[in-house]
């Protein structure tokens, strides 16, 4: 009796591996089609991921040279504004009528004017630095 009853546990062993064989076969038939299905997702992925990548570095590229040429035009606009302003006050300090005299209040007019072109060339040139 103990002799069939392992014999039926061989046979329900062996039915029992091949459904297990069986169930493992079919899910490595659903794991390679799904790996398939993950490396072209990747390839696309990776080929939009470039295209925007060289977009982006384009974009930076025309972006760093607009702010660059703008930010200097800036620069040489306000210079010339303020040279334009010291000539002023320096033509304006001579009183010609009376001959030529010295006036200290626009001295100290033209000394600001200077410090204020001092601070603003030190401003530029810190936003140079940073947009580098």
């Amino acid at each position: 009796m103990l002799d069939f009853l392992f014999v039926i546990l061989i046979f329900l062993e062996i039915g029992l591996l091949y459904f297990a064989i069986v169930k493992i076969l079919e899910f490595d038939k659903k794991i390679k089609k799904l790996n398939e299905v993950v490396i072209e997702n990747g390839k696309l992925i990776e080929k939009a991921h470039t295209s925007l990548k060289k977009t982006i570095k384009n974009i930076n590229f025309v972006i760093s040279i607009v702010t660059n040429k703008k930010l200097w035009q800036i620069k040489k606009i306000i210079s010339a504004i303020l040279s334009t302003i010291e000539f002023l006050i320096i033509l304006r300090s001579f009183n010609f009528q009376k001959g030529v005299k010295f006036n200290l209040k626009n001295t100290r007019k033209l000394l600001l004017t200077g410090i204020s072109r001092q601070i603003i060339k030190k401003i530029f040139n810190s936003i140079e630095l940073v947009c580098k």
